[in-house]
C-alpha cells in the first residue's frame, strides 16, 4: 500500500515526494517501488525529472545521505544543490551571433556619424564669425523686410 501518489519520477525511478528543507532537498522513495540500487543508479548530476516536483529544472544535485525509514518503509535521500547545466544551447548561440552582428553594424554606423560630426566641427571651426560682411547682412535684412510687406 502506497503512502504517496508517486507522480514524480527521477530518471524513471518512481518518487513519492520531494521536499525543500533548508538549503537542500529530501526525496522520498517507497521501498515497494524503488530499491537502494535504483536510487544509487540515478544520475543526480543531471537528473531527468517528470511530474510536479520542487526540484529546480536545469540543476544537478549531490547526494549527502540516503537513509531508510522503517516506519514509513521508504528511502529518504538528502540532496544538496550541485551544478546548473544548460542543456542544448545551439538555438541560443544563433541568437547571440545575430546580436553580435547587429552590435558590430551599430558600432560601424556610430563611427561614421562621429567622422561626419568631426568633419562638420572642423568646417565650423574654420569659419571666421567676423567674415560675414555688413552689406550681406543688410541685403538679408532687406529681403526679410520686403517679404513681410
Amino acid at each position: 500500500m502506497s503512502l504517496y501518489k508517486n507522480e514524480i519520477a527521477v530518471n524513471g525511478v518512481p518518487c513519492g515526494l520531494v521536499l525543500r528543507e533548508g538549503d537542500g532537498y529530501t526525496a522520498v522513495f517507497e521501498r515497494e517501488f524503488a530499491g537502494l540500487e535504483d536510487i544509487e543508479g540515478i544520475d543526480w548530476a543531471a537528473p531527468e525529472i517528470s511530474g510536479d516536483c520542487v526540484l529546480p529544472a536545469g540543476c544537478g544535485f549531490e547526494v549527502e545521505d540516503i537513509a531508510y525509514s522503517h516506519g514509513e518503509k521508504c528511502w529518504r535521500v538528502r540532496l544538496a544543490l550541485g551544478k546548473r547545466f544548460l542543456g542544448d544551447v545551439a538555438g541560443y548561440q544563433a541568437q547571440i551571433d545575430a546580436l553580435e552582428e547587429q552590435q558590430n553594424q551599430a558600432e560601424q554606423a556610430l563611427d561614421l556619424l562621429r567622422e561626419e560630426r568631426d568633419a562638420l566641427q572642423a568646417q565650423l571651426d574654420s569659419v571666421d564669425p567676423n567674415a560675414v560682411g555688413e552689406s550681406e547682412l543688410m541685403n538679408a535684412y532687406a529681403e526679410g523686410v520686403n517679404q513681410d510687406a
